[in-house]
């Protein structure tokens, strides 16, 4: 937890910074309250000044309670000061401590604001497994590292990057981080960079002044403002021109911006996620994206694997997909058409899996197999063409249930696993990041797979 500390006095500053740091506690000094809000600050600790500056602390007083969670502010008032203590808590100050405060506390203050800040960062597990169930399906490694950091990234208030492939569910991550953190009651709005031209864009983000263009007959607010303290999604962040990166800056680094055609300054309480599909280090490098911009919107990086690095969750989405659009509508999968589903690339990823399902209920019967018939054109050309070899796993009869499930799994792994391998030429590593295992996993899984193994564990 980050402290804030607003003073002139250089003695009480020091005072605050000592004792903030033998508790264990990182301090900032900040010249007013609200650039110490922006910063994400837990607890703040600011003295009271009368004169020009009291109304500057005021406003910061209203803003810090104003918050969707209030972020405690503690007023440091002149010795003999009773009725400043009133008044600083009046307005929305915590607490108010007459100067100079005693070690024990400044100790409370931070054990009170540490368990509050604790509080909201806890994720309700029953929320997050209805959200996994309805939004995010899979059990490959490298695709629940990725829930985890979602996880850690709704636990925060950082810029947070999401990057990775077109399709691959960067939005639905955005939603995860709004829907599980403490903004989840406040709106959560979508701008996609790359459906907009220019000026468009700039009115979408800003809003505009009536008459700020051809066609402004009102006045319009932008996402901006109208997200209010919730989470706003820039979509495709690397196809922003440059005029509109620049202005972006100023958004993130001050907390303000105006409207088009308008000289009113507004501020924005949000929380910024940027999703890409463009690999944003190369664009800097060509000078096609600020690097100070980036700076600032990767705060946070989540990068979402392709669907082809994690072929073990194939089978998995095409379950969830299927039961998410048959509704009433008993369906089944053929063993062939499942295979081609399986040994595809999606060059779309996830969206382009789900289309295909859509695509295949659309041609099949009610009550019938998909067949390979069924699915699109692309998934059947392609995948024909890389020779998919179908094969059959034969289960002895004799076999209890449990005994032939995992006889039968064994067997797919000796077959599929041994054909990856021979794919990469016995390199284990390049085979595991393609099915989205680590090494020692695939390595335990074709040796349990073995003959050998197979044996003695029937001895």
């Amino acid at each position: 937890m980050k402290i804030g500390i607003i003073t002139a006095d250089l003695q009480l500053l020091a005072f605050l910074q000592a004792n903030v740091q033998q508790y264990g506690y990182h301090s900032y000094q900040f010249p007013h309250i609200n650039q110490a809000l922006d910063a994400g600050v837990g607890l703040i600790f600011c003295e009271w000044r009368e004169g020009p500056h009291l109304a500057e602390i005021l406003l910061g007083l209203k803003a810090a309670a104003a918050l969707p969670h209030p972020v405690p502010v503690v007023t440091l008032v002149p010795s003999g000061g009773v009725i400043a203590m009133r008044r600083a808590q009046a307005a929305g100050a915590t607490d108010a401590l007459l100067c100079p405060p005693d070690s024990e506390e400044i100790r409370a203050e931070l054990e009170e604001a540490s368990q509050a800040a604790r509080g909201h960062d806890t994720i309700d597990p029953a929320l997050y497994q209805n959200f996994l169930k309805e939004s995010l399906v899979g059990e490959s490694p490298n695709f629940r590292r990725c829930l985890e950091e979602m996880k850690q990234a709704a636990r925060c208030d950082a810029n947070v990057l999401l990057a990775g492939e077109t399709g691959v569910g960067k939005e639905m991550v955005a939603r995860g981080i709004h829907c599980l953190g403490r903004r989840a009651n406040e709106p959560y709005l979508a701008v996609n960079c790359a459906s907009l031209p220019d000026t468009l864009l700039e009115s979408e983000l800003f809003g505009h002044a009536k008459g700020a263009f051809t066609g402004a007959q009102t006045r319009r607010s932008g996402r901006f403002e109208a997200v209010g303290a919730g989470t706003l999604l820039l979509d495709e962040i690397g196809d922003l021109e440059t005029c509109l990166q620049m202005k972006l800056l100023r958004v993130i680094e001050q907390h303000e911006f105006q409207r088009v055609g308008e000289n009113t300054t507004l501020r924005f309480h949000g929380r910024l996620v940027c999703a890409t599909s463009v690999d944003l280090d190369q664009a800097v490098e060509e000078g096609r994206f600020r690097q100070d911009l980036l700076g600032r919107i990767d705060q946070f990086r989540i990068t979402l694997p392709p669907l082809r690095d994690r072929r073990l969750d194939i089978p998995i989405l095409i379950r969830h997909f299927l039961r998410k659009h048959c509704q009433a509508r008993e369906v089944h999968i053929s063993r062939p058409a499942l295979d081609l589903l399986e040994s595809f690339d999606y060059p779309m990823n996830v969206r382009q899996l789900e289309n295909a399902l859509v695509s295949a209920l659309a041609r099949s019967d009610p009550g019938t197999l998909i067949l390979p018939k069924h699915l699109p054109k692309a998934i059947k050309t392609l995948s024909l063409s890389k020779n998919v070899e179908f094969r059959t796993v034969q289960v002895p009869s004799s076999l209890a249930y449990e005994q032939a499930r995992i006889f039968a799994g064994r067997e797919i792994d000796r077959i599929y696993l041994g054909s990856l391998l021979a794919k990469h030429h016995g390199n284990k590593s390049q085979a595991a990041k393609e099915v989205g295992l680590d090494r020692d996993t695939l390595s335990k899984r074709i040796t349990e797979a073995s003959g050998d193994t197979h044996k003695t564990n029937n001895a």
